[in-house]
């Protein structure tokens, strides 16, 4: 709902308090405004708003806010990984949450905790307070002193009453704590909830304000873990490196605010030409990387050059004219390059051999 209407600056709001004076409004409001004054976002609250976007949004942003919103138990491949000694328990917990459309895992031995996460990639890790090999606070210190899992959620359940002891389990990086024994209901919201809190929380701690996009360096400690278990189980993985071509003449002759949006419009682009389990994030600059697990360095070409061809295509607008932009890449893929630096340089080269080849090209690294 925009906000502005024919000069009435809460015209949108008026009109989803009339609406809701005449019936109950069961789905969720985003409010739209060039309007970013607290006055307007009070009043947005006030009238039921759920999130408030500011009229420069990008789609990446407004995705983001769609899927904080809509209800997470429409969703089908969230992930929690319980790690309980009781196997009754942990199956009845496992239970409940696959119910509720949630995919689980249960550790077996302790001593894998790692090549567990490692394997199955947990939205949640939900602990058992008191185990006999190691209790619930070891566990969850182990696991937020490993920087590659340190911001997965972890939820404690235990029938421990003192608060001081659940003060303690917060205070070595336990997100939530969860008393037995507890409705259905409750563990299934205390996940859920614990989910939303930390897509929210990731989204605006890695993303790159201008495009809505993942900043690579604050995911290269996943891209790291999702390279090493590719190469672990013998998969293909490549990377490519894309930067736009003659960015900085197009700057200078259309303006800031022009190359801002084609930087907006190349992210848009590049997110919905890739496939879900590709990850697209702004390396720097006019610069940015495509993660292509299970891809090999050839098949990475040929979707690079898909794009490519069909972005040149795409007609760019300005306020003293029309244009074409195009950029051009380097591929590396782990067949080659088996540690992460090297395999970002070697991509980096094959950039600027494509860049000096003439641009709007897609080279791949040699061996």
């Amino acid at each position: 709902m925009d906000i502005v209407f024919n000069g009435d600056r809460e015209a949108g709001i008026e009109y989803i308090k009339n609406l809701q004076s005449k019936q109950t409004l069961d789905f969720p409001i985003v409010y739209m405004s060039g309007r970013d004054d607290i006055n307007a976002r009070l009043e947005a609250v006030r009238s039921g708003g759920t999130a408030f976007l500011t009229k420069t949004f990008s789609l990446q942003h407004l995705k983001s806010i769609l899927d904080n919103i809509i209800p997470l138990q429409n969703e089908a491949n969230f992930k929690v990984l319980i790690i309980e000694d009781d196997k009754i328990a942990a199956e009845y917990c496992a239970a409940i949450l696959e119910h509720a459309g949630v995919e689980v895992a249960i550790l077996d031995d302790q001593k894998d905790v790692f090549d567990k996460i490692i394997e199955f990639d947990p939205d949640v890790i939900l602990i058992d307070m008191y185990m006999p090999e190691i209790d619930g606070f070891e566990m969850a210190s182990i696991i937020r002193q490993h920087q590659t899992f340190s911001s997965i959620p972890i939820v404690i359940m235990s029938s421990e009453t003192d608060v001081n002891k659940q003060f303690k389990m917060r205070s070595i990086g336990a997100d939530d704590f969860i008393l037995k024994p507890f409705q259905p209901s409750h563990l299934i919201d205390t996940i859920f909830n614990r989910i939303k809190r930390s897509k929210h929380t990731k989204y605006m701690i890695y993303t790159d304000g201008l495009t809505g996009l993942m900043l690579f360096s604050k995911i290269k400690a996943q891209v790291q873990t999702l390279m090493e278990s590719c190469i672990r189980y013998n998969l293909d993985y490549s990377i490519g490196l894309i930067d736009l071509d003659y960015f900085k003449s197009i700057n200078d002759k259309y303006g800031h605010l022009a190359g801002d949006q084609i930087l907006r419009e190349f992210s848009e682009f590049l997110s919905t030409r890739v496939r879900k389990s590709d990850i697209v994030s702004r390396y720097g600059g006019e610069e940015f990387a495509i993660i292509f697990p299970y891809t090999s360095g050839e098949n990475a070409v040929r979707a690079l050059n898909s794009m490519r061809e069909s972005f040149a295509r795409r007609l760019k607008h300005s306020n003293i004219g029309e244009f074409h932009i195009t950029f051009s890449g380097g591929v590396a893929s782990i067949t080659d390059y088996q540690d992460l630096d090297d395999l970002l340089l070697a991509a980096d080269k094959a950039l600027y051999r494509a860049k000096g080849s003439g641009r709007n090209h897609i080279e791949i690294a040699a061996k």
